[in-house]
């Protein structure tokens, strides 16, 4: 009687289980969740529903200056403390909430929402940091409202947000010549098209930065003391593809 029992409650929990199963097959497509894109931000408007205090600087912040230094852009952002090292934005050192600013250490850069750094759990220290010089907009998060961004938020996050791709044919070029005999040049172009039931865009970007620096180190090279030069040169590539229906694929190099 015993094993009986236990086949019968057996049978029985069975029986439930394979009908629970088969009414959440039923309502599976009312159980669809659709997720929000990722955002660290958004739009300016956004800021104010921050648990914290974010920042964002557009196209009217930044101005009409070529600037290609991100210390000078963020000495604009209440909170932020910038510490040159170089003299043109290569390795920042950047403090939020008075944390320590060396290389950045306390403070999650990303761009386009993906964290910079290449080992952002075991070495956060910023040896690279993304070219300001073609970025669009930046934004800046302090206070519990960068928690959820990466493993090392202390400080807060810095998010370079890249040339987007322009939604009709755009074509955009941009030089400039300066002291010490540095060019700056800007060109990109991209657009996007109507292809089988979506839509598919593109952006190709170009950003060369050279000097022949401002610094004199002496025994520089084969040479007794010269300037320090620069050279830098990126290259984008972004190609997307939007499925509608809020799904959206998004390749870039």
């Amino acid at each position: 009687m015993k094993n009986r029992t236990k086949r019968i409650g057996s049978l029985s929990v069975a029986a439930l289980l394979a009908g629970s199963l088969h009414g959440q097959d039923e309502n599976a497509s009312d159980a669809i969740e659709v997720l929000t894109p990722f955002n660290v931000i958004g739009k300016k408007a956004d800021v104010s529903s921050l648990q914290g205090t974010g920042t964002v600087l557009d196209a009217s912040d930044l101005g009409p200056y070529f600037h290609t230094d991100v210390t000078e852009i963020l000495r604009q952002v209440p909170g932020v403390y910038v510490r040159p090292e170089e003299g043109y934005g290569l390795f920042p050192n950047i403090s939020l909430r008075g944390v320590d600013p060396n290389r950045s250490s306390k403070v999650t850069i990303m761009e386009d929402g993906i964290p910079s750094s290449p080992s952002p759990f075991s070495d956060p220290s910023a040896y690279y940091s993304p070219t300001a010089g073609r970025m669009s907009e930046f934004e800046i998060l302090k206070g519990s409202s960068q928690l959820t961004m990466g493993p090392n938020t202390t400080g807060g996050v810095i998010n370079y947000l890249s040339t987007p791709i322009p939604t009709q044919q755009l074509s955009h070029l941009r030089a400039s010549y300066g002291q010490n005999n540095e060019r700056i040049s800007h060109a990109y172009s991209g657009g996007t098209t109507p292809l089988g039931s979506g839509t598919l865009g593109y952006l190709v970007e170009v950003f060369d930065h050279r000097t022949d620096g401002w610094k004199t180190i002496n025994g520089f090279g084969n040479l007794s003391s010269a300037n320090a030069p620069i050279a830098k040169t990126d290259l984008t590539f972004k190609l997307s593809y939007d499925f509608g229906d809020d799904n959206y694929l998004e390749f870039k190099t």
